[in-house]
């Protein structure tokens, strides 16, 4: 009878706890980037591993975020509400947008409504101006009537 003497190593992405017989896949959520560990590390905040036996986890990218360690997917951060990423890398939260700004999706900055736009509240997208009235400049939150006897078009960035 030969009985195995040399102990197996586990390798990156894996672990084994003291007395297991074989080595076990990190699970989603957490990672393992070094051999021969006992146990899996969870993700930082900003960071999310989708995978079984991840060697690292990656940063959410701009427009997501993951608030909490150990999460195996980042989340979106709602732009049609006027949300931003607070980072464009690795955020952990979102970040609401001023009137006269909006959100564009996987954004990770607001940006100014353009002439003949505005937005009066936290928003993904600016509304342009009606038939009557204008906006000039840029991140507007209310639009200028004409002048009386004049009018111009839907989204007119001036008189």
């Amino acid at each position: 009878n030969t009985a195995a003497t040399a102990c197996a190593v586990c390798g990156i992405g894996t672990f084994a706890t003291p007395g297991a017989t074989a080595c076990e896949s990190c699970t989603p959520g957490k990672y393992q980037g070094t051999p021969k560990q006992a146990s899996c590390l969870p993700c930082d905040p900003g960071y999310a591993s989708p995978s079984h036996g991840a060697t690292a986890c990656a940063a959410c990218t701009a427009g997501f975020f993951a608030p909490g360690g150990g999460l195996s997917a980042c989340s979106e951060c709602a732009y049609a509400d006027g949300l931003v990423s607070a980072l464009p890398s690795a955020s952990v939260s979102c970040t609401q947008c001023s009137p006269g700004e909006f959100a564009p999706q996987g954004g990770s900055e607001c940006v100014l409504c353009h002439g003949g736009t505005i937005s009066t509240a936290a928003s993904g997208e600016c509304q342009p101006c009606s038939v009557g009235e204008y906006g000039e400049g840029r991140g507007l939150t209310a639009c200028a009537t004409c002048p009386d006897g004049t009018t111009l078009g839907t989204g007119s960035a001036s008189p």
